[in-house]
């Protein structure tokens, strides 16, 4: 696995299908032969599988190989030969899903009715207009999966899932495609229980319903956080997590350049050079401020793939450069930059999409769901409880993916720190960044790390800031796990409490029986 070539050569097998003749020279190549037969022949041949442009850069690999690679390595793909054209289909992806989703909650707030002192329900047939969205985009990801799977299979051999560490193409490609339409459809029930929500607030009861939460709050032992109290705040709050993330996502992958109506080129081995882009990510511990990062397409590819939750595109990339930092283990500096550059990436991720976004849509989903309950027991709000399962479904794999490269981040580090081993040729190359000898000039972020190559003393530094972000992740990560488990107490407790409210640590809210009265009650 990996870049080292220790997997058989029967795992390479020519097919003849994907046999091209060379038009100058009239031999015929066969492309498979430097792709493990884990990816399916018939992947490499059909229309709907890899792009013909993907298929000419196997071609020219094999005819011209990159003569600074060991000889196994040399006719490999990298994510900078492929990236340009998937990330204008991502680009494509966020202006079509993200405003349909901001402006879904108020389209079904007109098909949405008052349910007596219930939660109000949105009719079913409101699922048709989501539903093309998310075939379009759900094909997107399709498409640029095509583009991506080449390269990440012939670095990193067969994939995995936490099933099975040895899948099948077919298993592993609809496990990844179930936890990817879990993750789009997820958005599409928020938006529905946005409406629900907003409807509430004029129906019959809402204003019993808000001064029960008020009573239940100040006998929690969160009542300290007074804003916790107005359970309008909560809701639209619980909303507004969602879409803060959106200018936060862009920014660090839209090209600074398009501002001033200058021209990115989005073709195969494009942008040579990078391109800078706009970020508030934190550059240390301490310091967090709008500056501007430089990136390759295949950092936005990550970065778009993550905002639009595709993740068939977004498999195999974190292994990828655990690679890298793998075979620069030699040199500490230049291995801790690569995971460190990881880790950057992780914080936000952590920090918007499990803690801001995850756990509050959790704690309020299960908050409306239980306050709903109470009110008419008779009648189960399938509506919502199918909201909170498909949010327990996606913050589990969020959570678990989180702390499993936290875990190899960590593993990776303490590798490289104690190897002594010579170099590699593989770490000067990198998987999304273009040859060296490809580019008109070394980027200042290459000269910044053959300078800090040379600077042991900052070896120290560098570590201590790595050892601090990972404590940052590990310490957000088991405050996400432990928002999830109270969540599913309380879900619990809808269903065992007499009144359908379960307080942290373990008793059920008497609610007064003048608010328990209800017609279904």
């Amino acid at each position: 696995m990996g870049f080292a070539n220790s997997k058989a050569r029967n795992d390479y097998e020519p097919c003849g299908l994907c046999e091209e003749e060379d038009d100058e020279e009239g031999e015929e190549i066969d492309i498979s032969v430097d792709v493990p037969i884990w990816l399916p022949r018939w992947f490499l041949t059909s229309y709907w599988g890899v792009p013909s442009e993907v298929k000419e850069l196997m071609k020219e690999k094999r005819l011209v190989p990159n003569e600074t690679m060991p000889e196994d390595k040399r006719y490999k793909l990298t994510m900078f030969d492929i990236s340009g054209p998937p990330v204008l289909l991502l680009w494509m992806a966020t202006l079509i899903q993200w405003p349909f989703f901001m402006f879904l909650p108020w389209i079904a707030f007109y098909f949405t009715e008052c349910n007596g002192l219930g939660m109000p329900h949105y009719a079913t047939w409101v699922w048709l207009f989501p539903l093309p969205i998310l075939v379009l985009v759900v094909g997107i990801e399709l498409w640029c999966f095509t583009y991506t799977i080449v390269p990440v299979v012939q670095w990193l051999g067969n994939m995995t899932t936490p099933l099975r560490s040895k899948p099948s193409f077919g298993f592993w490609f609809y496990w990844h495609l179930s936890l990817s339409l879990c993750l789009h459809t997820d958005l599409v029930t928020q938006g529905f229980l946005l409406a629900s929500v907003c409807r509430w607030f004029g129906c019959e009861g809402w204003d019993q319903i808000a001064q029960i939460w008020e009573d239940v709050w100040e006998n929690s032992i969160f009542a300290w956080i007074t804003p916790g109290e107005n359970l309008r705040f909560i809701l639209i709050f619980a909303w507004i997590t969602t879409i803060i993330q959106l200018p936060l996502f862009i920014a660090s992958a839209l090209p600074a350049r398009l501002f001033c109506c200058k021209y990115v080129d989005f073709d195969c081995r494009s942008e040579k050079e990078g391109y800078n882009v706009f970020s508030c990510w934190p550059q240390n511990v301490a310091e967090c401020q709008w500056t501007t990062s430089h990136i390759w397409h295949a950092d936005a590819l990550k970065t778009l793939a993550l905002l639009n939750r595709m993740v068939l595109v977004q498999e195999g990339q974190h292994q990828l450069q655990l690679e890298r930092a793998k075979h620069t283990k030699h040199d500490l500096n230049r291995s801790t930059q690569i995971l460190k550059m990881e880790l950057r990436q992780m914080i936000p991720r952590i920090v918007l999409l499990n803690f801001l976004q995850n756990c509050t849509k959790l704690e309020v989903q299960t908050t409306i769901f239980s306050l709903g309950r109470m009110v008419m027991k008779a009648h189960l709000n399938w509506q919502c409880l199918f909201c909170i399962l498909i949010a327990h479904i996606t913050s589990a794999n969020d959570l678990f993916q989180i702390c499993l490269r936290a875990k190899k981040i960590a593993e990776a580090r303490k590798e490289s720190a104690a190897s002594d081993e010579p170099a590699d040729d593989i770490g000067t190359l990198g998987m999304d960044r273009p040859p060296a000898e490809s580019r008109a000039a070394p980027s200042s972020a290459a000269v910044d790390v053959r300078s800090a190559s040379r600077n042991l003393d900052a070896r120290p530094q560098a570590i201590d800031s790595m050892d601090w972000m990972l404590a940052f992740v590990w310490c957000a990560a088991l405050l996400c796990f432990l928002v999830q488990l109270h969540s599913f107490g309380k879900l619990v407790g809808a269903f065992i409490c007499e009144d359908a409210i379960w307080n942290f640590p373990d008793r059920c809210v008497d609610v007064d029986a003048n608010w328990r009265s209800s017609p279904g009650g």
